[in-house]
């Protein structure tokens, strides 16, 4: 008993001998980099370099993506006023043209009367829980607004020679059921127009802001969109929807 209160230093018997205690952690040492490490370091600076020069690369292609994406947009509002233009004409001359050249044999006063019908269908069909659902559909996804406004009017057009031989050309004038297909067809291409429309003017702003975010501050669309009154509100779209239309109008007439 003696020798071992002796070896434990004249502790207690509960206390850990000094035989059992763990030796002190030795401190960390940094290793040094290895030749092949060094090496690859080395090689490596280069690689960053060049890795910076393909993001300033980047940035000026996608400066140039911004004036492409806005002039392809442009392009398509053009195009579909255009497409609006023409059918504004040709759809009351459709409706007035003789049956042995295709039309309906509408008098001016039927022509009226299936035009200011399919203004009230539009008026009512505005008004319901169907056409409030779909409105958020050109500012939360505009491109898909004027895809679908543009396959609607195109099928639409492609669905017009149907009521023209749904009935005799002897009872067209006189059918009832004639006069409802075509205020129904005519209601429907208004609200296909006025969808496409939302849809492409959305999306003619959109480009529009990055473009002034992202693109080259100098050129031919900086200087058409630049300016503050055509970046804040919907001029520069306007003009080039009331130019389609126009250019629509006089192709329709000399047609």
């Amino acid at each position: 008993v003696s020798f071992e209160r002796t070896m434990s230093g004249g502790s207690n018997s509960g206390d850990v001998p000094p035989w059992r205690v763990d030796p002190p952690p030795k401190p960390l040492r940094r290793r040094a980099l290895s030749a092949d490490r060094q090496r690859a370091s080395i090689v490596g600076q280069p690689k960053m370099r060049s890795i910076h020069e393909e993001k300033t690369l980047n940035k000026s292609e996608l400066r140039g993506a911004e004036e492409l994406v806005l002039g392809i947009v442009t392009s398509l509002t053009f195009a579909w006023s255009v497409v609006q233009g023409g059918a504004e004409l040709l759809l009351p001359l459709w409706m007035v043209t003789p049956a042995m050249l295709g039309g309906l044999s509408y008098t001016p006063a039927q022509t009226g009367v299936a035009i200011f019908c399919s203004c009230l269908l539009v008026l009512w069909a505005l008004k319901t829980r169907l056409a409030r659902a779909v409105a958020v559909l050109p500012s939360n996804s505009p491109m898909r607004a004027f895809r679908v406004g543009m396959g609607a009017q195109g099928a639409l057009f492609l669905l017009l020679p149907w009521i023209v031989s749904s009935v005799t050309s002897v009872a067209r004038t006189e059918s009832v059921l004639n006069m409802a297909f075509t205020v129904v067809a005519l209601a429907s291409l208004a609200l296909a127009k006025m969808f496409g429309r939302a849809g492409a003017s959305a999306l003619h702003q959109m480009a529009g802001e990055r473009f002034l975010r992202k693109g080259r501050q100098q050129g031919f669309w900086f200087k058409v969109y630049g300016r503050p009154e055509s970046s804040s509100t919907a001029t520069f779209p306007l003009s080039v929807s009331i130019c389609g239309e126009i250019v629509g109008l006089w192709l329709a007439a000399r047609s």
